[in-house]
């Protein structure tokens, strides 16, 4: 357990407390990364809380080449609400946070909440793609502006699923599946960049303790993707899974928000994206483009979970596989009855191999999660 003397003595002046004893210190479990946090309390007054993370170390002269603290400055200047950093300790790996409470969205599955997560979606896609002044110098040394998901990222994600879903998981040869998803992964590679939370689902969406609104965490990670991408992540979240209709909405909402936001040239090129393409009109290019992020986004989560059984022997992220292996189905059989010009033989072969992991899915498995 974390020494709270040493919490004590590194966050004295943010705590405004005279002694060590009066604090407690909590584990909080986390999700099934590296990084670790601890909700820190005061003894005398129990509704004062604070949360510690504790990753690795960093540059204090060059703080926002950290990805969490430049992270947090990006979302923050976009207008969403993030945790607040009160203090930092760069040689222990220690940030000091806001505690925002314990609900997340996925604990509270409310329309008008998905609706404030869709509109923030839209207000960070909007404002990092125009030239913020803020971010004239913060972009210089934050990571995000340089990562992408590209070809290389793409790929990877996929003999990601391959080694730990087919391989590992499922014992199944992995090659063919990686192969027949290279097109797809090509596709949203070429597509326009935007800016990415990059796991942008309930999990990672609180409703906070002091106003009931929603604030977002862990986007240590973003960087720029397709404009699906954390739309995606959030309405097809196998944690929580969505009706159509909800996902209609919701999509609705987007692109009602972006359109009401978009009142300068700045932002042409995110309603570019969003146009129908010339050559396809019977399904709006960026349609298309969703389908196939459904794809790629669900199979990679599937790998993951598997992943967290191969390596941690975490169990509890095992019925998540069944409902994104079928998302992941159900948007490419989307894909080949509503758009036949985009459908290509590596479609067919990926439907196949997708259908074929469905099957071989242990019985107990086979369940909405």
């Amino acid at each position: 357990m974390l020494d709270p003397k040493v919490v004590f003595e590194t966050f004295k002046k943010q705590f405004g407390l005279s002694d060590w004893q009066k604090l407690s210190v909590e584990i909080l479990a986390g999700d099934a990364s590296s990084r670790q946090y601890y909700r820190i309390s005061s003894i005398e007054e129990k509704l004062t809380t604070w949360v510690l993370q504790i990753a690795e170390k960093f540059d204090s002269a060059y703080p926002d080449k950290n990805p969490f603290i430049s992270g947090q400055k990006i979302f923050q200047l976009c207008g969403v609400r993030v945790p607040r950093i009160l203090g930092s300790d760069s040689n222990k790996g220690w940030i000091l946070l806001e505690d925002l409470g314990d609900e997340t969205l996925q604990l509270r599955k409310n329309k008008k909440l998905y609706e404030e997560s869709v509109k923030a979606i839209a207000r960070w896609t909007l404002n990092c793609d125009k030239a913020l002044p803020d971010f004239k110098i913060l972009s210089k040394m934050a990571p995000h502006f340089g990562w992408a998901f590209d070809f290389e990222k793409l790929d990877f994600e996929m003999g990601f699923t391959a080694e730990h879903l087919f391989k590992n998981f499922l014992k199944i040869d992995g090659y063919d599946f990686q192969l027949s998803t290279k097109l797809n992964s090509r596709y949203l590679a070429d597509c326009p960049r935007f800016f990415c939370h990059r796991d942008f689902h309930s999990r990672n969406v609180m409703i906070a303790k002091d106003n009931g609104g929603i604030a977002v965490i862990d986007f240590q990670d973003a960087r720029m993707g397709p404009i699906t991408y954390d739309l995606v992540s959030l309405l097809w979240d196998p944690y929580v899974p969505l009706n159509d209709s909800w996902r209609e909405d919701l999509l609705k909402t987007f692109l009602h928000e972006v359109e009401i936001q978009n009142k300068a040239p700045l932002y042409s090129r995110v309603m570019e994206a969003l146009e129908p393409a010339a050559i396809l009109p019977v399904l709006p290019r960026w349609q298309i483009e969703l389908h196939r992020m459904i794809i790629q986004r669900m199979l990679k989560a599937a790998g993951s979970y598997a992943s967290f059984w191969v390596k941690k022997n975490r169990e509890d992220y095992l019925p998540s596989i069944y409902p994104a292996l079928v998302s992941a189905r159900s948007a490419l059989e989307a894909l080949r009855d509503s758009a036949p010009q985009a459908w290509t033989q590596s479609d067919v072969e990926l439907l196949t191999a997708v259908s074929y992991a469905l099957s071989a899915l242990p019985d107990n498995l086979k369940t909405k999660g």
